[in-house]
């Protein structure tokens, strides 16, 4: 387990340089601990967000269920939900023509609207 910690340590000192990585990995663990208090955002505070916002999950994440996602989504006004086949919760590791292509039809979508008059 030290090994692999000591790995985990070194992933993150190289992804956050020159940035200190020792703040965000505490700001997550802060924000994990509240969300398994019950800590997470309602229905309501979802809905207020006025932004477009597209959720996606990994089919084999195992840190964020399907379920709690199209909830979000439900939620959250002129959303949508998108589970992305094969991808696990490390998202640094999905396959990145897949989120890509998400990306790209999410921002055509953004447009299409924008354009209609319906955003």
């Amino acid at each position: 387990m030290g090994g692999q910690s000591a790995a985990v340590r070194q992933m993150l000192a190289a992804r956050h340089t020159p940035l200190d990585w020792k703040s965000p990995t505490q700001r997550t663990a802060d924000m994990m601990l509240a969300l398994g208090n019950g800590a997470a955002l309602t229905g309501a505070q979802l809905a207020d967000i006025q932004q477009p916002v597209r959720i996606m999950v990994g089919e084999l994440d195992n840190m964020v269920s399907r379920e709690e996602s199209k909830g979000a989504a439900e939620n959250l006004p002129g959303s949508g939900f998108k589970l992305l086949p094969g991808v696990k919760h490390p998202f640094e590791q999905v396959d990145v023509r897949l989120l890509a292509g998400e990306l790209r039809g999410f921002r055509a979508c953004l447009q299409t609207e924008h354009t209609s008059g319906q955003i």
